[in-house]
């Protein structure tokens, strides 16, 4: 029965996250336009350690493996992570013990900010068309600044 109560109760941050992103989806494709879902690039319009996850899960799923990977070669590794947190204490001692790996979650930290400056310094900027580290004009920092500054494009 504590098995159960536990999944419901992930299930349940789950399914509120995922509620969290289809609102802030609702609300950017109403201000700015576009269903932006990471809030970091909708507000400065700047990349984020996470850019490019979604499009690297979009091609994973129809079988892309390397066009996944030249967006975000990290997405299978965290993919793995998440799903090995998900199962509930006591129905796999493989996950059990997994979890108590905290040296792996601050690898995995490390590898999300090492491959972010490495693009950064590598990529940025580049067309949206090419890859994830790119600025995007269309964010609120932008648009409330051009409330007050006179702008040409």
């Amino acid at each position: 029965m504590q098995l159960l109560i536990n999944f419901v109760r992930k299930s349940g941050v789950y399914t509120l996250a995922v509620l969290v992103l289809l609102f802030i989806a609702l609300v950017n494709s109403l201000i700015l336009g576009s269903t932006q879902l990471c809030a970091w690039r909708a507000v400065i319009g700047y990349p984020c350690p996470g850019c490019g996850l979604s499009h690297a899960g979009i091609y994973l799923f129809k079988g892309q493996l390397a066009e996944s990977l030249r967006w975000h070669p990290l997405l299978v590794p965290l993919v793995i992570t998440l799903i090995i947190e998900s199962i509930p204490v006591g129905v796999w001692k493989f996950s059990d013990k997994c979890k108590n790996f905290i040296w792996w979650k601050l690898l995995l930290l490390v590898a999300f900010m090492t491959l972010f400056i490495s693009r950064l310094i590598m990529f940025y900027p580049q067309s949206p068309d090419d890859g994830p580290m790119h600025y995007d004009k269309n964010n609120y920092v932008y648009k409330i600044s051009g409330i007050f500054i006179n702008r040409k494009n």
